[in-house]
């Protein structure tokens, strides 16, 4: 009881005295460490589910709020004299992608995208010594919605779990993703980096990546934790899912910088899947989100697929004509075809909106395609294309 009046109190305090910090010298992380602050969003209310400390790199270039998403939340560390020592935007992913059905299999009535009704999302954030307490402040509120002590966080002191690692200096100007491991055990690692070698490839071979290779580095992470990853998610054979949490931490401490994430799921069943985000987000925390591609002879072309969703935030271009979701916003499912740049044709049916019109074939389409077309590279308009996308890490 005493703790939720201190709780009610510290909300009222806050809400009047939380300051930016003057002095840049107090605003400098420790080194080698990172907050795992994971959130889930409950009948409409933050909840901060848990706050840990553990082994990290966190590329502090990177995280600011963004100015242009007024309507997102924000997340503040503050310390002990109601200093923000951190803040950035960030958001919840709205669906879950379901991977296409392999090339020449006959359509069925599965959905494209699950919606997300009770979505979660882990942030990594800097660690300060100097930290007291986490707030979640919607926009226009000037009281935080959910609050977390740091004190009460879960310390990951177990050198077998979380060995030390050489922390990578954070690059302005890079573009970073992360293949990483899932349920590989050490004697088959060898089949991980061949298939994480295909999808380097691919990625880096494919437009826009490949104008703006020398800008992004892929890196291979031979992760031995379990991400609790499995097939069968939602009941679907070809959707896989993983632990956010899980997911989140394994890549703070795999030492690379991070902006975006595919794993792959050590499974020869054809399966995978993916998040879209709200729009923007990527400009927020784009490492907060994932893809997942199985072990098998479409995985390459899959991770393609399924970047597509997590990364550019691309709708699914087939349609099997009977999904009635909620549509988001995408630059490749549109009312009309006015709008798209440079695009060849204007396909009736699409995603969640049958009677929207998509673009030229792609891999958005069909796993038959290794490429993106034209209007979801150079889409000047939002939620923004891929080149446009990739552009705003390698400016920064």
């Amino acid at each position: 009881m005493c703790k939720f009046i201190i709780y009610g109190l510290v909300l009222l305090f806050i809400s009047f005295t939380v300051k930016e910090s003057t002095s840049s010298a107090e605003n400098i992380p420790e080194h080698g460490k990172v907050m795992l602050v994971s959130l889930k969003m409950e009948n409409n209310k933050h909840n901060i589910k848990k706050i840990t400390i553990q082994p990290g790199q966190h590329p502090l270039t990177r995280r600011f709020v963004n100015e242009d998403q007024d309507n997102n939340p924000q997340l503040m560390v503050i310390d002990q004299q109601n200093n923000i020592l951190y803040k950035t935007s960030f958001n919840y992913p709205k669906v879950q992608t379901v991977p296409p059905l392999p090339p020449g299999t006959p359509g069925d009535k599965t959905p494209s995208v699950i919606p997300i009704e009770d979505p979660e999302v882990t942030l990594i954030v800097p660690y300060f010594t100097r930290a007291d307490l986490v707030l979640i402040v919607n926009p226009g509120e000037s009281a935080p919605s959910a609050i977390g002590f740091v004190q009460d966080a879960e310390f990951m002191t177990n050198q077998e779990d979380y060995p030390p690692f050489e922390q990578k200096p954070s690059e302005p100007g890079k573009f970073h993703i992360l293949i990483m491991a899932s349920d590989y055990n050490a004697n088959e690692m060898n089949k991980f980096r061949t298939q994480a070698n295909k999808i380097k490839k691919i990625v880096l071979n494919t437009a826009p990546f490949k104008k703006y290779a020398e800008n992004i580095k892929v890196h291979i992470y031979e992760n031995q934790k379990d991400l609790g990853c499995f097939t069968g998610c939602y009941n679907i054979d070809r959707l896989t899912c993983c632990n956010q949490s899980k997911v989140i931490s394994a890549a703070a401490k795999s030492g690379f910088n991070v902006d975006e994430i595919i794993i792959i799921h050590n499974t020869d069943t054809y399966s995978g899947g993916g998040y879209r985000e709200n729009p923007g987000t990527y400009k927020d925390n784009s490492n907060s989100s994932y893809c997942v591609v199985y072990d098998g002879y479409y995985s390459s072309v899959m991770a393609l697929h399924e970047f597509g969703h997590s990364f550019g935030n691309l709708c699914d271009e087939y349609s099997y004509g009977s999904e009635g979701y909620t549509y988001y916003n995408c630059v490749n499912c549109r009312k009309g075809c006015n709008n798209y740049p440079q695009s060849g044709k204007c396909q009736k049916g699409c995603d969640a909106k049958p009677r929207y019109y998509r673009p030229d074939n792609s891999v958005m389409y069909s796993l038959s395609y290794s490429f993106y077309n034209k209007a979801s590279i150079n889409a000047p308009y939002p939620p923004d294309g891929l080149k446009k996308r990739i552009q705003y890490f390698i400016s920064k």
